[in-house]
């Protein structure tokens, strides 16, 4: 866990030296549920695991939304910032704290489902406790056990720091997406390729 967190300074340095972009191409949902949200927004959307191609940096990669504003479609490609989620505040913290010690559980559609209602709450209510009934994000339609998983997350991870990466767009033409720092073996090849880049931009 030291290495991780280790190599996790030495990219976010780089990244943040650097504006590290990556260019997201959207593939598809992985796993989840269908919902139906209102407030801060009105409709039927997956609540779910996305998988992306991450050029250059990451490769094949699943992520979870902290955008409800920008839509997307399987193909589209954007260009995005590689956000070090030490240097979020807020509901974007809240969400990166459950992402990262989340993300590896949610191996199923139930419990994807929830890590991403768990995502949206703390980005858009941030509140002690998760309340899909009231607030900005109002939630239903999910099974019982998404509910549950989405309960155990924000109450197990909100406040309890953890690394992520936030992929913020550049441009206002993609959505905000959130995934997990790599595991160790993955993280020392993104640490060599971030210090790589970075040297290769001083020369």
């Amino acid at each position: 866990m030291k290495l991780a967190f280790a190599v996790a300074s030495s990219v976010a340095l780089a990244a943040t030296s650097q504006a590290l972009v990556t260019t997201m191409t959207f593939n598809g949902v992985d796993m989840g549920e269908v919902v139906g949200l209102s407030g801060h927004l009105n409709g039927q959307v997956w609540s779910a695991s996305l998988d992306f191609f991450s050029s250059s940096i990451y490769g094949n990669i699943n992520t979870f939304c902290v955008d409800l504003d920008h839509f997307i479609s399987v193909g589209q490609s954007w260009d995005a910032y590689v956000v070090d989620s030490s240097t979020l505040s807020g509901g974007y913290k809240s969400a990166a704290n459950i992402v990262g010690n989340a993300f590896f559980q949610a191996n199923t559609s139930d419990k994807a489902c929830g890590l991403q209602l768990a995502v949206w709450e703390a980005v858009y209510d941030d509140g002690a406790t998760l309340d899909l009934n009231n607030g900005n994000l109002i939630a239903g339609g999910e099974s019982a056990s998404a509910l549950a998983w989405a309960q155990t997350y924000y109450a197990a991870y909100r406040t309890l720091d953890a690394h992520a990466i936030y992929f913020k767009p550049v441009a206002d033409d993609g959505q905000g997406q959130m995934t997990a720092v790599p595991e160790p073996a993955s993280m020392l090849g993104l640490g060599a390729l971030a210090l790589g880049i970075a040297k290769r931009r001083r020369k």
